[in-house]
């Protein structure tokens, strides 16, 4: 299950791809960091919930899908630059890079 930080520094150690770099945070990763959290927020109210349903549509904005997109590259490149190679890595990236590719689907069908 996931449980909800109690503040708001603590959702920046759980989104660690838009923390990689040091210095000032931009304004941009700031608005990127807000529209992810909450996306995390909207998830973890959808888990902590009684009798979810199987499949749940959680609507996201372009921004919001944009968001997750560059979040999820990051992690990536993150891992595989931190964890060495193994079949358990790369099982998680492939993962991580086929929920992007339906997210850009999903956004790509919806603009038509």
């Amino acid at each position: 299950m996931i449980k909800r930080p109690a503040s708001d520094s603590s959702n920046r150690d759980r989104l660690p791809c838009l923390f990689a770099q040091q210095g000032t945070p931009s304004p941009k990763r700031e608005r990127t960091l807000r529209l992810l959290q909450g996306i995390q927020q909207r998830l973890t109210a959808h888990v902590a919930a009684p009798q979810q349903p199987e499949e749940t549509s959680i609507p996201l904005t372009a921004q919001e899908i944009h968001a997750l997109e560059d979040a999820m590259g990051g992690f990536v490149q993150l891992v595989r630059q931190v964890i060495p190679l193994s079949n358990q890595r790369d099982d998680l990236l492939q993962q991580v890079e086929d929920l992007c590719k339906h997210l850009q689907m999903a956004f790509t069908s919806y603009q038509s």
